[in-house]
C-alpha cells in the first residue's frame, strides 16, 4: 500500500465527524491496518482478492495466522458497531453499546485505557475531566477507539519485527 494513514487523519476521524462518521472512519482506519497485517503474513496476499473477504473474514484470517485470539473479540465488536451505523441512518452511540464495546477489550486493553484516562485527569489542565464511567458515550468511544488503534498498530509492528 502506497498511502499511509496518519495520526492527524485518525484524530480528524474522531473529532471532526458526527457519531456516524466517527465510528465508520475509525473502523476504516482499523481495517486498513488489518489489511496491512494480512499483507505481511500472507506471502501472496493478492491471491486472496477473489475470495472477497469481509471484515470478519479478515479478522478470522489474521487470528488463524497467529494474531492472538484475544484481539478478535474487540475487533469483531467494532465491526458489529460499524454495521449498526452503516445500516441505520438514525443509529446513535448509547451507554449500553459503548459499554459492550468496552467489555470486548482484553483486560490489558481496559487497564491501558483506565490508566491513560486517570493520568490525564491528574494533569492540572484536565482536572475537570470526569471519571471514565461518567463520560458521555461519544467520549468513551473515543478512548476505546484510541486503544483499539494502538493495539492494531502494535500487532502490525510486532509482525514486521518478526518478519524482518
Amino acid at each position: 500500500m502506497n498511502k499511509q494513514l496518519t495520526d492527524e487523519m485518525f484524530q480528524k476521524a474522531l473529532f471532526n465527524e458526527d457519531e456516524l462518521g466517527s465510528v465508520i472512519r475509525v473502523h476504516l482506519h482499523v481495517e486498513y491496518h488489518v489489511n496491512e497485517i494480512i499483507e505481511k503474513l500472507v506471502p501472496y496476499s493478492v491471491k486472496l482478492k477473489p475470495i472477497n473477504l469481509d471484515y470478519d473474514g479478515k479478522v478470522n484470517l489474521i487470528c488463524a495466522l497467529g494474531v492472538k485470539p484475544e484481539y478478535k473479540t474487540i475487533l469483531c465488536a467494532l465491526g458489529k458497531m460499524r454495521n449498526k451505523f452503516a445500516h441505520n441512518p438514525f443509529y446513535n452511540l448509547t451507554k449500553s453499546e459503548v459499554s459492550n464495546l468496552y467489555e470486548s477489550l482484553s483486560a490489558q486493553g481496559k487497564d491501558v485505557l483506565q490508566k491513560a484516562h486517570n493520568m490525564t485527569r491528574k494533569q492540572a489542565e484536565h482536572k475537570k475531566v470526569k471519571p471514565y464511567k461518567n463520560l458521555k458515550p461519544r467520549d468513551q468511544f473515543v478512548l476505546i477507539a484510541v486503544v483499539i488503534r494502538s493495539m492494531i498498530i502494535q500487532i502490525k509492528n510486532e509482525i514486521t519485527t518478526k518478519i524482518v
